[in-house]
């Protein structure tokens, strides 16, 4: 029915068309007690995963079929990518991957330049790799409602992302603006041949999360349950969204690690040929390796560097008062922060506070020791109280 109100409805206002189709909502509150949605934890998860996945895409004809059934990209080994899967009965039904920032890029940015985002200091995370076994997929709008009911409150509590963005085949994209509120970019041409889907077209989505939950509750807050998105993404279900139980802020995937990677070997022998050589690289690197072939074998020393997208206030240059501005990742001994290209921070010493985790503070001295032309500072902490000293050294036993 949706699909077809889509076809039909192209002629009218595209804010009319948006209407029409929040009037096919029917969002998945009564879920089956066998119905669970949660990250992946082991290889047979893994797999199965990806195993769906070249399923789908086949059939799509968005991969031409490969020798061991599955659908691996480099986006899957890198540990900033969160991979959801739904499980019903205990098998696994369908999958879903929020991809982060990572060192690769993002999926579609292959095709669509995200510069101008970037140079705000904006923290990006795309929706990628959709797929539901054949089986399910008459329940395929639920199961989407779920995932990204689940990715949106863990994100929202642990990853703070300011953008969610999406690369849709045409035919979807007022699906995702309709429901979810996605907005199309008029400097961005749509693409008619995306690679990473074997050459369908795509359409870049983009959905600003600052503002989110309030422009969902002005649309939706007076229609009933089963059409109401914002309560839906507001509720919680017990039994079927299991979420990993964090302390602090996490935004790296706790299944990605050396051993996890060299575990699949055995699965997928050919791992390290199916990835570019600079994909093979950022992949080891990201896992504290100079090559693939080391990735559990061998670890680099390295300082234990932590991504976080939370904030702090700073004294800048010229100002009466403390300035809100982000931290991006922080080490033992310092912090990267975003605070615009135009200023700067205060010369000499400054004490700040900042947040590890939803109800965690520390407090800690710092001095600035450079700036980048891109609006990043990096500052020295010269002290730091216990909780910050506690959180390293439990990140750093998870590390090993």
């Amino acid at each position: 029915m949706v699909k077809k109100l889509v076809k039909l409805s192209h002629f009218l206002p595209k804010t009319t068309r948006q209407a029409l189709l929040r009037e096919t909502l029917s969002l998945p509150w009564d879920l089956d007690d066998g119905v669970q949605f949660k990250f992946v934890t082991d290889k047979s998860e893994f797999m199965d995963a990806i195993r769906i996945l070249h399923s789908a895409y086949v059939e799509k004809s968005y991969m031409s079929p490969d020798p061991l059934k599955i659908r691996l990209t480099p986006y899957h080994l890198m540990p900033s990518t969160l991979m959801a899967i739904a499980k019903i009965d205990g098998k696994v039904v369908a999958t879903m991957s929020l991809v982060r920032d990572n060192p690769i890029g993002l999926p579609m940015e292959k095709i669509f330049d995200l510069t101008s985002l970037r140079a705000r200091g904006e923290v990006l995370c795309e929706f990628s790799a959709l797929a539901i076994s054949p089986e399910y997929r008459g329940r395929g709008g639920s199961l989407l409602h779920s995932f990204f009911r689940f990715f949106y409150r863990y994100v929202k509590t642990w990853c703070g992302v300011d953008y969610f963005v999406v690369a849709v085949n045409p035919a979807m994209a007022d699906l995702y603006e309709a429901f979810y509120l996605f907005q199309s970019c008029g400097s961005m041409v749509p693409c008619d041949s995306y690679q990473f889907v074997n050459g369908a077209p795509a359409i870049p989505l983009f959905l600003p999360l600052n503002n989110f939950e309030a422009e969902l509750k002005e649309i939706y807050f007076k229609k009933s349950l089963r059409k109401n998105l914002f309560r839906f993404l507001q509720s919680s279900y017990a039994n079927s969204d299991v979420y990993p139980s964090h302390e602090y802020f996490q935004i790296k995937s706790t299944i990605l690690t050396p051993d996890f990677v060299q575990a699949l070997r055995t699965e997928i022998p050919d791992i390290e040929t199916r990835f570019t050589p600079r994909e093979s690289l950022r992949i080891a690197q990201s896992l504290g390796s100079n090559s693939f072939s080391e990735i559990g074998n061998r670890r680099l020393k390295q300082t234990l560097r932590i991504q976080m997208n939370t904030s702090t206030r700073v004294c800048l240059e010229g100002a009466t008062e403390g300035a809100l501005v982000k931290v991006c990742d922080i080490s033992l001994d310092g912090i990267k922060l975003f605070v615009g290209s135009k200023q700067k921070i205060q010369k000499g010493f400054q004490l700040i506070r900042v947040r590890l985790g939803p109800n965690i503070f520390c407090q800690v001295k710092l001095e600035a020791v450079w700036d980048s032309d891109q609006g990043y500072t990096g500052v020295r902490l010269l002290e730091t109280d216990q909780e910050w000293k506690r959180f390293f050294h439990k990140l750093e036993a998870i590390a090993g």
